[in-house]
């Protein structure tokens, strides 16, 4: 339905303008690397995950947080039932951080690269070939790094981890064929899907597809490894460990496989980015992205969802479900039907990037009532501050969102990231992503607050 259709984006909260991306460029894949049998353990044989049938539940060990004296946190907790455990890294480097496009870049090389001289494959052929899985995941202020490895495997994965962490600066021309099979990746990803990669874009910082291709192919890859050199540094980030054995011998691996990455001294005085992060403001409105002879329109409303640390989340994340629940039900669908625009369904779904996550709807309709449509998105937000929702209309939004934080939280990943917050916030009192439902509407001031 995307293939030649015009395709519209409507920021509820955020906005893009421009063209949409051009088709993909012909760009030769490189061929995959040969596949090598997976190599003996130094240590032990790896030993199979616990099973339930038969077996005592034996007392679990309590989670641990500690800090090494490099700046890194260490969280430890029981693995998850099944084959493979998981290993999570979070680094202070974000979309935001830098010029547009730097930090994934710098992100896709730290998972990409890799030595012949030394013998290093790179960290997406080391987890494949352990039988894990590797994900990048890049939000506005954070970049996170999770490995799904099988049970006995996760000290060769956490040793991987560490090298390529530690590896050396890449020359000028293995970073300029990393960032085009890279562009050619993404390219390929938006013209497969426009709407979700959009709201993505929009997440990330950009103002549209354009712009976000822009700033990965104008990028001086000469900037890489001194962004890498400011940012995926130990000081300000945070493993997350779901693996077997008491934590003190998990985190006593850490320093071990790890100190090479661990002793690499802080950047000097005023080189990293110690201010605040840049102020990009994005303006509710409309990107028209026309395709010539078309009489459908694909249309996106990206509502941002606020985040769990909050203290307002449980009540913005209710007000979202007030206007649009399902996407057949809210505020929303009242207008529309009002307005005559009954026939136009929307169909929702959960998107979430490293710290940021959002409600995306999508639609089709003639282009001729594009307009009237986003004049019902603007019409149902307000009519949420002019009208309050009724204690009955706020109590059943409220399930719907406690529904929605669910889904966005119902990945592995996204879930050891809010725990790994949560442990480390727990000595403050903070407790992020665990505020109760709300019980009753706003008051006036607060529905003024919350629009």
């Amino acid at each position: 339905m995307i293939r030649s259709l015009p395709w519209l984006l409507l920021g509820a909260a955020v906005a893009c303008k421009g063209a949409g991306p051009q088709p993909p460029p012909k760009v030769s894949s490189p061929e995959p690397p040969a596949t090598v049998p997976n190599p003996a353990p130094a240590t032990a044989p790896p030993t199979k995950p616990p099973t339930a049938a038969g077996v005592a539940k034996p007392t679990p060990a309590p989670a641990a947080v500690e800090s090494l004296p490099s700046g890194l946190t260490v969280t430890w907790s029981q693995p998850p039932l099944g084959n493979l455990v998981l290993l999570q890294l979070g680094l202070p480097a974000g979309s935001l951080h830098g010029a547009p496009g730097l930090a994934e870049l710098a992100l896709e090389v730290l998972v990409a690269s890799s030595d012949a001289t030394a013998a290093r494959p790179s960290l997406r052929q080391a987890i494949a070939e352990l039988g894990g899985n590797l994900f990048a995941d890049l939000g506005p202020t954070s970049s996170w790094l999770t490995l799904e490895v099988p049970y006995g495997r996760w000290r060769v994965a956490l040793e991987a981890l560490g090298r390529a962490l530690a590896a050396p600066t890449l020359s000028r021309h293995q970073l300029e064929r990393l960032r085009e099979a890279y562009l050619a990746q993404r390219t390929g990803a938006i013209w497969r899907d426009r709407s979700q990669e959009a709201a993505r874009t929009l997440l990330l910082g950009a103002t549209d597809t354009h712009d976000y291709l822009a700033g990965l192919l104008d990028r001086d890859v000469g900037e890489l490894p001194l962004f890498a050199a400011r940012h995926h540094r130990p000081r300000g980030a945070v493993l997350s460990l779901r693996v077997p054995g008491p934590p003190g011998e998990a985190i006593a691996e850490v320093a071990r496989t790890w100190a090479e990455w661990l002793a690499t001294p802080p950047p000097a005085a005023g080189a990293a980015n110690a201010g605040a992060l840049p102020v990009r403001p994005f303006p509710s409105g409309l990107a028209w992205s026309p395709a010539a002879g078309s009489l459908t329109t694909e249309l996106t409303v990206v509502l941002p969802l606020p985040e769990g640390d909050r203290d307002d989340a449980a009540w913005r994340r209710t007000m979202v479900a007030c206007l649009v629940r399902d996407g057949h039900a809210g505020r929303l669908i009242t207008v529309q039907q009002e307005q005559g625009l009954g026939a136009v369904s929307w169909r929702s779904q959960v998107l979430g990037t490293g710290d940021r996550t959002a409600l995306v709807l999508t639609a089709t309709a003639p282009p001729a009532v594009v307009h009237r449509l986003w004049q019902c998105v603007a019409t149902a937000r307000q009519a949420l501050v002019t009208n309050p929702p009724s204690p009955e209309e706020f109590a059943t939004a409220a399930r719907s969102a406690a529904l929605v934080q669910r889904l966005a939280a119902a990945d592995r990943r996204t879930a050891l990231r809010a725990e790994t917050w949560q442990r480390m916030a727990a000595g403050s009192g903070t407790q992020p992503g665990t505020q109760p439902a709300p019980e009753s509407p706003p008051t006036a001031a607060e529905r003024l607050q919350l629009a």
